[in-house]
């Protein structure tokens, strides 16, 4: 899969940010607020009700653990790419498919597939 240098940027910038930044982004923003981000607590609500469909479809349907080992995706920018087009192109999300699959590389994609 090739990526546009503007994509690589996006994506080294997603995955430079913490967790809470990441959420924030996933939180609707609080109208009449000049706060850019929303509040971190509420995405966190919103991505943890998305795991089961994540789960479902990197893991299961995507089949993660077999390609743990692809020199491919073997890095982090490359990875999120990769999911995160194959997950915009089978679930309709609101939310964007690059920061959720960016907290699940932070988190650890193996071990939220499972692979042992």
């Amino acid at each position: 899969m090739s990526i546009s240098k503007e994509q690589k940027r996006e994506i080294k910038y997603y995955l430079s940010l913490d967790e809470n930044s990441l959420y924030s982004l996933l939180a609707p923003k609080v109208r009449g607020s000049s706060k850019a981000k929303g509040n971190a607590y509420e995405g966190q609500r919103r991505f943890n009700k998305l795991k089961p469909r994540l789960y479902k479809k990197i893991c299961i349907d995507w089949r993660y653990c077999s390609k743990v080992d692809d020199p491919k995706l073997g890095d982090d920018v490359n990875l999120v790419a990769t999911l995160a087009a194959f997950l915009a192109s089978y679930l309709a999300f609101e939310l964007s498919p690059v920061i959720l699959v960016t907290i699940l590389v932070k988190q650890g994609l193996r071990k939220f597939c499972k692979c042992y």
